[in-house]
């Protein structure tokens, strides 16, 4: 199995975790895990939580018939006052759904069986700040016993265009935005590469219109993003006082992270590896790919920049970031908000 250096070091902080996975996220089971707990053997306590606990689904289905119906504080019944799962403390790991069980893991099929951490995950993000540069990808014997989908026919080339994405990202000879621009340069070959030109207004006004039109359908952007564009005057202010407050924010975040650029080579990377871009089924072309990798960068980016107080509350930023970025309908969304074209006449984003 295919795996970056630091995948064999991840453990979950359990009740050390700032933000923990099961507070907050619609966590999904499959038909065959709802109807295993429902049967499940346990004690009378345990059992009347595990009724409480999941509702099927408006439209189940086997992969996402059921899901967790959070307690009022928005968390999982199952999580107790100790800040530990309750059934995997009385029944151990093997009861619990998958997504409990392999999150932030994610196991797919390329050349050959990879996996790696998505950094919506605080100790996933945390480990690739402690990583030295360049991240490296290893392989170790691991046994998986899911189903994966079989590798498509273009995966050779796929892996080759990832790998030469992964050069660029790593590539410290070049700013981080000519790096992301290089990339470009990678998936569209002479064609013009877009953004390429842009300078800070233009970022600012990008981060502002992806921030607000995932705003309303995803938490961790309201709570976050409405932060970041705060502490940088927007909405509403000029953009040169933006850009001012902006330049401001990075001799900030530089001075409390030295080592900033690194964790965001670390962070990109990973996530280029994550999606296995840019074979990203949302999107049709080469192009769209750049476009959305393009915006995700661009949200981390303003996101971590402008809340990257210290180590801490980098972390925190950047993750819920990522939340949205690997867990939805995001390059799909991205990419029409950021798109050449105007986007269609009320578009929405995806949930």
């Amino acid at each position: 199995m295919l795996v970056p250096e630091y995948f064999i070091n991840f453990k979950c902080k359990c009740r050390d975790c700032r933000n923990v996975c099961c507070r907050g996220w619609g966590i999904s089971l499959t038909e065959a895990e709802y109807y295993r707990l429902l049967g499940l053997s346990c004690s009378k306590t345990l059992r009347r939580t595990l009724d409480s606990a999941f509702y099927i689904a408006d439209r189940p289905t086997r992969e996402a018939y059921a899901f967790v119906s959070p307690s009022l504080d928005n968390a999982c019944r199952l999580l107790n006052k100790d800040g530990f799962c309750e059934l995997h403390k009385q029944c151990g790991e093997t009861v619990l759904p998958s997504v409990c069980r392999l999150y932030p893991r994610s196991y797919k099929s390329g050349l050959q069986l990879e996996s790696s951490c998505s950094a919506s995950c605080e100790a996933t993000v945390e480990l690739l700040m402690n990583q030295p540069c360049p991240l490296h990808f290893v392989e170790i014997e691991r046994e998986f016993s899911g189903a994966l989908p079989m590798p498509n026919p273009g995966a050779q080339a796929n892996d080759e265009l990832r790998s030469r994405c992964i050069a660029a990202m790593q590539n410290q000879a070049l700013s981080l935005r000519e790096r992301i621009i290089q990339i470009g340069h990678i998936l569209l070959g002479p064609q013009p590469i877009p953004f390429a030109q842009h300078q800070t207004p233009d970022f600012l006004q990008n981060a502002e219109k992806l921030i607000s039109a995932f705003m309303d359908i995803s938490p961790n952007i309201a709570e976050y993003g409405e932060k970041a564009l705060a502490a940088v005057g927007l909405p509403g202010s000029d953009l040169q006082l933006s850009a001012a407050l902006w330049r401001k924010a990075l001799r900030r975040a530089y001075a409390v992270l030295p080592d900033c650029d690194d964790y965001y080579e670390n962070l990109m990377v990973n996530h280029l590896f994550y999606e296995q871009f840019p074979d990203i089924p949302a999107c049709k072309t080469p192009r769209d790919a750049y476009i959305a990798f393009y915006a995700a960068w661009t949200l981390v980016r303003f996101i971590g920049i402008c809340l990257g107080t210290d180590k801490a509350a980098f972390a925190d930023a950047v993750a819920a970031a990522f939340r949205y970025i690997e867990h939805s309908d995001f390059y799909r969304n991205a990419g029409l908000i950021l798109h050449d074209d105007p986007c269609p006449d009320g578009f929405k984003p995806a949930v």
